[in-house]
């Protein structure tokens, strides 16, 4: 089975409402449902699930994914550790799915460091004052920057990087993610001081981003 068919196969069956509950009380708000985020502390609820996106997003420390990234992040799983659990839980058997085929397991390393990008770049926004009122006097609102999942890029030289080697990826994965290049002194960021935009294929998964410059200092 081809693993974009495979991941979408077990989403179908698992809804991430009733997936999170296993770990944490939600209640309704409006469309989505909200609670205190598991992974950082709290006293006002900013952990936000879409029953109908079939996401979650916290917007006090900007975790956010699918029912993979939000097993991975609290069962401190890896993606193959996640899949694994995720497709029991969901009756799918694995048999065709080849573990072994490093192509396969590093495209999903990719997939992750995508939604890692994205969720630095959207907790960035909220703690950019420049940033904030950059969109501000151009008329987008907060519900418009969550909606479409708008960011902000550092301006330092190697924060996403930096941030990325932490949390354990490679530089040749780094690299071909296209988020970081090498240059004459070392790693850079793509992308600086920038309103990020990303792309999402069709099963609602960060692959690439855009970028706009929020002032002269760089092109």
């Amino acid at each position: 089975m081809k693993s974009d068919t495979l991941l979408e196969d077990i989403k179908s069956r698992i809804d991430i409402v009733e997936l999170v509950s296993d770990y944490i009380e939600l209640k309704k708000a409006g469309q989505n449902y909200k609670a205190n985020c598991p992974f950082h502390a709290e006293k006002t609820p900013s952990f936000m699930v879409s029953q109908n996106k079939q996401i979650f997003h916290c917007f006090g420390c900007g975790a956010g994914g699918d029912i993979f990234g939000f097993v991975m992040k609290y069962e401190n799983l890896n993606f193959q550790e996640a899949l694994k659990m995720l497709a029991k839980k969901a009756g799918v058997q694995l048999s065709g799915y080849r573990f072994e085929d490093g192509l396969t397991e590093r495209k999903e390393r990719l997939y992750v460091i995508q939604k890692e990008a994205l969720n630095t770049f959207t907790g960035n926004l909220k703690k950019s004052k420049t940033a904030l009122a950059y969109l501000d006097k151009r008329g987008v609102s907060q519900e418009m920057f969550e909606a479409f999942s708008l960011g902000y890029a550092d301006r330092g030289r190697k924060v996403l990087y930096d941030h990325l080697r932490a949390k354990g990826f490679d530089d040749l994965l780094i690299t071909q993610s296209g988020l970081v290049f090498t240059g004459e002194s070392g790693m850079h960021d793509v992308f600086r001081n920038r309103i990020m935009f990303p792309i999402f294929n069709i099963q609602g998964d960060a692959i690439a981003f855009g970028g706009r410059a929020i002032d002269d200092s760089m092109p």
